[in-house]
């Protein structure tokens, strides 16, 4: 079977298509589920998140939550596990959102620290990546230069 080149665009543009919409709903839900997350932190007495992600080779994850109360109380402990997973979740969607492919290659890290009380919710990304320098040379004339002959 062969694939034409009107064949490769259109799956090409559907891909494309694809993503656009799921960064959409992503974006969305970021949009509607941030005041109901921060209404339960708040019941659960919940004043600081901090949550620390890396990513590399295709892979990404949080690497370590912690959920602070009043006075800077570690109240990870008391956090239920459903409050738990909406705030990773609602957090992957705004690496989504702002930097989709954020574990791919050289990866990205970084943390978010929201001020539940203030409702100030800070990010910082860090991406890496791999660099290259190239010089040339042809024959021996920047080492002539140098010794103040010609080639």
């Amino acid at each position: 079977m062969t694939t034409s080149k009107s064949d490769t665009n259109d799956l090409y543009a559907r891909a494309l298509a694809s993503i656009a919409e799921y960064e959409r709903q992503a974006a969305l839900r970021v949009t509607k589920l941030g005041p109901q997350i921060r209404a339960a932190l708040r019941l659960a007495s919940v004043t600081f998140v901090r949550a620390d992600y890396d990513g590399v080779g295709d892979s990404g994850s949080f690497e370590r939550f912690a959920f602070d109360g009043a006075g800077g109380s570690d109240v990870s402990e008391t956090v239920p596990e459903a409050l738990r997973s909406q705030v990773e979740g609602y957090f992957y969607d705004l690496l989504e959102v702002r930097h989709g492919g954020w574990e791919n290659n050289d990866g990205a890290y970084g943390e978010f620290i929201w001020d539940v009380e203030r409702d100030h919710l800070a990010h910082t990304h860090h991406m890496r990546f791999t660099d290259t320098s190239t010089e040339s040379y042809d024959n021996l004339d920047d080492i002539a230069a140098r010794i103040g002959g010609a080639s």
